[in-house]
């Protein structure tokens, strides 16, 4: 991987590498823009399988970001930081400190092909949630993750607040506090809004709801009444996505690579089917909801569709790359680049209220 090459294509501002020896912390902070304001977005914990995994999907995420922030009206750029938990083998051969993913406490996912996931890994917040994460002597597993978020938090204070971090993928309220005991510039802490419970995820899903519901009318369609939706991803956004999709009359297919989400669906949803997660995408359906990690468009799979709107809570598209001519026959106006933007607004609030700027002026490019 060429990283300066990298950076030039995807307009990134700065990479920041991360490395604590004694808590054994690995991370990319990835700032693609701070020209409208500081850089906002959240801190994922991923086991990658390879440093230029992280590296790319830091990018990927932080220029998302960007272009969330903007679609939203709101005076941040884009930004992200992914935490590395480190593959036990690759610790081994590379001396890293890692015993046992120290990070990971969760269930191995299911290992997802290039139709429905980029990423394969484990996710290290199941069970998180119920008290894994808070620092204890008689918890070693733990009290080594709180010192890695925490660690965290010391590079995120040298920033002086040109990048806000908040919950994502594999991270919780627990590692937010954490974070918080060295810097204001996070969100998403104990007690607040993000924090509770999954109204996060509900937001997002409400959010994607909307956006399909404007999309319907673009093409003149009033209800989703009747409506095929095919929802790729059942985890927390995409199975409440589901119940309002449900509630509304629209007529479900879903997929998930874990089976028990799939039989949990088709149980709650009357009506619903299942579908392969690696081609749910070229469902025949008037909407596809893509819900899963992201990466799913791909010149490949934009060849397959066959709907006539791209609606999810997956991150979208990096770029025109990653799709062809074709792409421009569907309708993407309520990708997640706006659709989930109502948790964006919540997390720029917090963090205006945590630290509020006073003054700002973009260090990158104009």
């Amino acid at each position: 991987m060429q990283l300066w090459h990298e950076m030039q294509r995807e307009g990134m501002e700065e990479l920041i590498f991360c490395h604590d020896p004694r808590s054994g912390l690995k991370a990319v902070i990835a700032i693609h823009s701070t020209v409208l304001g500081p850089a906002l977005g959240g801190c994922r914990c991923w086991t990658y399988t390879s440093e230029e995994e992280a590296i790319r999907d830091a990018i990927k995420l932080a220029k998302g970001m960007t272009y969330k922030s903007a679609v939203s009206g709101l005076p941040y750029g884009g930004g992200k930081a992914v935490v590395w938990d480190v593959p036990a083998e690759l610790a081994t051969q590379r001396g890293v400190a890692s015993p046992d993913n120290h990070l990971n406490s969760g269930k191995n996912k299911q290992d997802v092909g290039p139709h429905t996931n980029t990423i394969k890994g484990k996710d290290t917040s199941d069970g998180l949630d119920k008290g894994l994460v808070r620092a204890s002597k008689n918890n070693p597993l733990a009290s080594r993750r709180a010192e890695t978020f925490r660690s965290l938090g010391r590079y995120l204070e040298r920033l002086n607040g040109r990048y806000v971090t908040g919950l994502d993928l594999g991270t919780t309220a627990a590692d937010m506090d954490q974070i918080r005991l060295e810097t204001v510039h996070v969100t998403d802490t104990t007690g607040s809004l993000g924090a509770q419970d999954d109204f996060t995820a509900e937001m997002t899903a409400y959010g994607v709801y909307t956006g399909i519901g404007t999309s319907l009318r673009h093409q003149g369609i009033d209800a989703l009444q009747g409506i095929s939706v095919a929802v790729q991803g059942l985890g927390k956004v995409g199975y409440a996505l589901c119940r309002y999709l449900h509630a509304a009359g629209a007529r479900l297919i879903v997929a998930d690579v874990v089976p028990e989400r799939v039989q949990r669906a088709l149980v709650q949803f009357t009506g619903a089917i299942s579908a392969d997660p690696a081609h749910i995408h070229a469902a025949d359906c008037k909407v596809f909801a893509p819900c899963a990690l992201g990466g799913v468009l791909t010149p490949a799979t934009v060849e397959e569709l066959r709907c006539s709107i791209v609606a999810g809570a997956a991150p979208p598209p990096p770029g025109p790359r990653t799709t062809s001519s074709a792409i421009g026959s569907w309708l993407f106006a309520a990708c997640r680049r706006a659709a989930s933007c109502t948790r964006l607004t919540m997390c720029s609030t917090q963090a205006e209220s945590s630290a509020p700027p006073t003054s700002w002026k973009a260090q990158g490019p104009t």
